[in-house]
């Protein structure tokens, strides 16, 4: 989650002429209380029963701070098919017709771009090329690849619009959560454990929390997962 400094109560506490940068304190306020919400219905069981989470706040020498969230289910409640992705994940423009809010929080904050031929100023291009993956393919439904992870479902005939002078489909997609979309932030599924970006460099403020909840060492199989925690 990355905090938006369009949030209302960001707005509602500048004075006329001012912008979130003038007031980094309310910025940090108003992040910390969000993310307390999030973090409350995470642990309350909005994905399932979560047995601990990792998280680290970042306040880099740019742009505004944001949180890297790492959570690990219970078991029973673990991602293992494509049909549970399509639940938790989506990488598709929501219907303006029926879904007018989201479809503006999509197309405002969750695409990625514009990039490729025609922007090679953009600063995903590394060496003329992209370096972020996208445009990711089109997929008719969510299907996993051979490395465990999965690509979502991206219709070829969906939804598309311009700004900027960019036509932006599905491809173009930042994966996110309707729900949690529509209140803080994206989401994407991992089945491993992959925390560079919860242990950056010495150039970053951070705070690493570690949840455990009681009997957790039985609900934890993976070797690595295992040796991920002792370091922790």
């Amino acid at each position: 989650m990355t905090a938006n400094p369009n949030w209302e109560e960001i707005q509602s506490a500048l004075l006329p002429g001012q912008t979130a940068s003038d007031h980094l304190d309310i910025v940090a306020q108003v992040f910390e209380q969000k993310k307390k919400a999030l973090l409350k219905e995470i642990m309350n069981g909005l994905f399932g029963n979560c047995v601990a989470k990792v998280d680290t706040n970042e306040f880099q020498k740019r742009g505004l701070p944001h949180i890297h969230i790492l959570i690990f289910f219970h078991s029973l409640d673990k991602i293992c098919d494509a049909n549970h992705v399509d639940t938790t994940v989506s990488a598709k423009i929501p219907n303006h017709n029926t879904h007018p809010i989201l479809y503006d929080v999509v197309t405002t904050v969750m695409m990625h771009g514009p990039c490729g031929d025609h922007f090679p100023n953009a600063h995903c291009m590394v060496n003329g090329r992209y370096s972020n993956q996208y445009p990711k393919p089109f997929n008719p439904e969510t299907l996993y690849g051979e490395d465990g992870y999965p690509r979502y479902g991206r219709l070829e005939n969906g939804p598309i619009f311009t700004k900027a002078g960019f036509t932006y489909d599905n491809r173009w997609v930042v994966s996110y959560n309707l729900y949690l979309s529509a209140r803080y932030v994206n989401i994407s599924y991992s089945n491993q454990v992959l925390s560079s970006n919860l242990n950056l460099g010495i150039d970053v403020t951070s705070k690493l929390r570690f949840v455990l909840l009681s009997n957790i060492s039985s609900t934890f199989t993976n070797t690595s997962t295992k040796n991920l925690i002792k370091q922790l």
